[in-house]
């Protein structure tokens, strides 16, 4: 099932994630419907806050993109193929740097329209348990490391904004405010006032088309300039070539 994406302005997104310390049928159904949903928005990663469950739980793809945004991965101080280990569920993460940071473009559909070069470590050490309820390790770079960085600060209710830099979030805080007026706004039409949970129901998003609270016709984008294909992403690319079509949900 294709679940709701959140959107800045709800406060579940601020939540930290409880731990999971059992993978049950709710938690594989969850798992089963947010890769349904990262899939059809066209994002390499999506954590449970972003449907509106505070646990810790994010699902990856990056293989998609690999052309594009290559990754590496290493298992047991091995090269490893990036694209047989996907795709990946990760739940209760914990990361390590081991490299510098480094900037990178990145996106978020609980941003929508909003793009900007975030600085993370190149290469992380990662340790996890998978949906089968096993332990995992494996060190992860380029776009992989970035990916999980990205998912694993939504758990703990860091977002990427928080990552920008003073200049960046100066420049982008008429979108800001307006994304969270939306959702604010949203939010009280439906009377919703507390933050999701996991038996709960995603909250709406003022972009979710449908849903007659706001929604945006096809794009081109502003990027490659791409006009071949509407995206489903409001004012992102479809285009496999244009870098905003990488978008952590």
């Amino acid at each position: 099932m294709i679940l709701s994406i959140v959107q800045f302005g709800d406060p579940v997104l601020r939540k930290k994630g409880a731990r999971i310390e059992a993978i049950t049928p709710e938690i594989k159904k969850l798992i089963a419907d947010m890769f349904e949903t990262m899939h059809d928005r066209h994002g390499v990663g999506l954590a449970a806050q972003q449907v509106g469950h505070a646990v810790q739980l994010t699902v990856i793809d990056v293989s998609p993109v690999a052309v594009e945004r290559p990754s590496t991965l290493h298992l047991d101080g091995k090269a490893a193929d990036v694209k047989a280990f996907m795709p990946l569920v990760l739940i209760n993460p914990e990361i390590k740097p081991v490299a510098d940071a480094v900037e990178g473009p990145e996106g978020c559909l609980s941003f929508p329209e909003i793009f900007a070069d975030i600085e993370r470590p190149e290469s992380i050490e990662v340790t996890a348990m998978n949906e089968k309820g096993e332990h995992i390790h494996f060190r992860a770079g380029g776009l992989l490391a970035r990916a999980v960085q990205h998912e694993t600060d939504h758990l703990h209710g860091i977002l990427f904004i928080d990552r920008m830099s003073t200049y960046t979030k100066r420049e982008l805080k008429p979108q800001l405010d307006e994304l969270q007026a939306l959702t604010k706004a949203a939010l009280k039409q439906k009377g919703k006032k507390e933050p999701g949970n996991f038996c709960g129901v995603g909250s709406a998003s003022p972009f979710d088309k449908g849903r007659g609270v706001f929604s945006l016709g096809p794009l081109s984008c502003h990027t490659c300039s791409n006009r071949s294909a509407p995206s489903p992403i409001p004012r992102a690319c479809a285009s496999s070539r244009c870098w905003r079509r990488t978008s952590f949900p």
